[in-house]
Order: structure tokens, then C-alpha cells, then sequence
């Protein structure tokens, strides 16, 4: 079962996000490439101006050995000492889709983190209630649902711009407003969300 772990830390060195991401392309990056298990790995930069990553992996296994790997290398060489950790997501995918659009460098994103009751079938069955309406939705490029460690529910969502973006909080608010919509029967409390914009993709 795909496993997803997302990270994000708060800066306090003089490293941009950009210079943070290429070294982490250049060296870590690498590293789980060779483990043959990651699915994505990508860097993000969130509107608070904290740095992070969102990355895929085959099993939780495997996602295991990559946090340890990452824990060495940045024991090692110092490089995200200037980073304090302030967000730990983890956790296995309930359900995912792909929109039309392009995940890649300049993407944007959202990050809602939903307190629910639902059960994972029940947030299955929302998905495909909602694919005829995320179907015409313009500048959609990756939905994926994962039911955290923590027990609570988190929708990563990218998309190729940010009006994207604002239209997809709007409907989601006016859907969780409605009463018996998809979105209302699974998630009906506001989520806490956290814009990100994608510095960078890596496909294993």
C-alpha cells in the first residue's frame, strides 16, 4: 500500500528554499532513488516561508528506511541545521486521482489537514461520487487522500495555478456547506490548510 510522509520545517539559516532543493536533489534525492521503492518525491516552499517535502513510497517500509537514510545524511552534513521540524505527516493512501494538469516545478498546492469519522471506504466512495466534478476541473494535477498516523485525514492537492486554487477552496467550502454532498458526508468541519507552492519534482 503506497505510504506518504510530508514534512515541514521552519527556517532560520540564510539558505534559500531553492538552494535547500538543489542540494537535497543532488545528494539526498539520490539516495532513495537507489532503494528502488520511491513513487514521488517533491519539494515544496509554503506560504508561511517554511520549507518541506511530500514523498511517495511503495510501502511504509520503505518510507521507514528513507526517514532513516535522511536522518544520517543531514546528521552528517549539517545542512538542515538551521531547520526546525514543524509538521510530520505520515501515513497510508485511501485514495488518490489525476487530473489533467501537469504536476511540475511552479506548481501549487494545498495541504488540508480534515478531522473526520468517516471510514475509509466511506471517503473512498466520496472520491467517486466527486470524479464526474473533478473531471472538468480546470488546472487539477494530483488529488491524493491519506489517512494519517495521527488519525486525522490529509487531502494533498496540487494544481498548475494558483486561481485554481482559490476556486477549489471556494467549492470546497460551498460542497461541506450543502447538505448529503460527497464532501459534507466526510468532511464536515473545516480543515486546516496550508498553501505550498512545488519547488521541485522527483519521479523514481
Amino acid at each position: 500500500m503506497t505510504y506518504v510522509t510530508c514534512r515541514l520545517y521552519q527556517r532560520s539559516s540564510t539558505q534559500t528554499p531553492q538552494e535547500l532543493d538543489k542540494i537535497v536533489g543532488q545528494e539526498l534525492v539520490p539516495q532513495f532513488m537507489k532503494s528502488g521503492r520511491l513513487l514521488r518525491y517533491i519539494t515544496l516552499k509554503s506560504g508561511d516561508d517554511r520549507i518541506g517535502s511530500f514523498s511517495a513510497f511503495e510501502d511504509q517500509a520503505s518510507a521507514e528506511r528513507a526517514a532513516s537514510m535522511a536522518s544520517e545524511w543531514m546528521n552528517s552534513t549539517g545542512v538542515m541545521s538551521g531547520l526546525k521540524q514543524t509538521v510530520n505527516y505520515t501515513g497510508n493512501v485511501i485514495s488518490s486521482y489525476r487530473g489533467s494538469g501537469d504536476l511540475r516545478m511552479g506548481s501549487v498546492g494545498i495541504i488540508a489537514i480534515n478531522r473526520t469519522n468517516a471510514s475509509d471506504s466511506n471517503i473512498e466512495q466520496a472520491l467517486r461520487e466527486s470524479q464526474p466534478i473533478l473531471q472538468q476541473r480546470a488546472g487539477l494535477a494530483r488529488l491524493t487522500i491519506v489517512r494519517l498516523s495521527q488519525g486525522e485525514v490529509g487531502v494533498f492537492v496540487s494544481f498548475t495555478n494558483a486561481d485554481a486554487v482559490q476556486r477549489w477552496k471556494r467549492d470546497a467550502d460551498a460542497q461541506r456547506a450543502q447538505s448529503g454532498s460527497p464532501v459534507q458526508k466526510v468532511f464536515p468541519n473545516a480543515p486546516q490548510r496550508t498553501d505550498v507552492e512545488i519547488l521541485n519534482v522527483y519521479n523514481g
